[in-house]
């Protein structure tokens, strides 16, 4: 009998705290404005895909954006990361540590890479390409000075995804200021529905 009751009420609290949990991640999701669509592009995308998107029915605002994915080395050890350049009003950030870059040779690192101990504010982190191209083709230098970290809303987990360097998994973001890279295209676009705050993002609704 203690067991059903207790099984019972296990379950019954885990019912309950699914709701709660969804609403506290819609509403997180709300507050820093995190992308509804993001449009993706090898070949790259330009200021006119970037201008049509603006001016598609039913999109509040689309936003360009660079990324990268270099390798570290440090501490004999072989970090696979992913280069995110800031933007403004989408994807904001939450700084756990330190501050934001002011300059093109600053960047603010992923909060899981400071809890694996290899990483500190002023230290200075050197990229390298991982695909054998030069590395200038996509970022300004190889050198830059960690003033901070920081949590990014499309990583609520500890997934930091798949990538095409080191061994296909990346370990965590870096994030730069705009001017640090020197790509004469964005690699993504993110894009800001009409309407889509209103809804609950976990619904059939949201997805429509």
């Amino acid at each position: 009998r203690r067991q059903v009751m207790l099984g019972a009420a296990f379950f019954s609290g885990i019912r309950s705290s699914k709701n709660d949990m969804r609403q506290s991640a819609d509403s997180y999701y709300d507050d820093v404005n995190f992308m509804d669509i993001k449009v993706i592009s090898t070949l790259g995308l330009t200021e006119d895909d970037l201008e049509d998107m603006r001016n598609t029915e039913g999109v509040e605002n689309a936003t360009g954006g660079y990324t990268a994915e270099v390798l570290n080395e440090q501490n004999d050890m072989e970090f696979a990361l992913k280069i995110i350049g800031l933007v403004e009003n989408v994807n904001q950030i939450n700084l756990t540590q330190g501050r934001l870059p002011q300059n093109d040779g600053e960047c603010v690192l992923d909060s899981l890479l400071l809890e694996l101990g290899a990483f500190n504010i002023g230290d200075t982190i050197t990229f390298e390409s991982g695909d054998g191209r030069d590395i200038s083709s996509q970022l300004a230098r190889t050198q830059y000075t960690i003033v901070g970290f920081a949590d990014l809303p499309q990583y609520m987990d500890l997934n930091r995804g798949t990538g095409t360097v080191g061994n296909g998994e990346i370990d965590g973001f870096v994030l730069l200021a705009p001017e640090a890279f020197t790509l004469s295209y964005y690699t993504q676009i993110n894009v800001l529905v009409e309407g889509a705050k209103a809804v609950d993002s976990f619904e059939s609704d949201y997805d429509t």
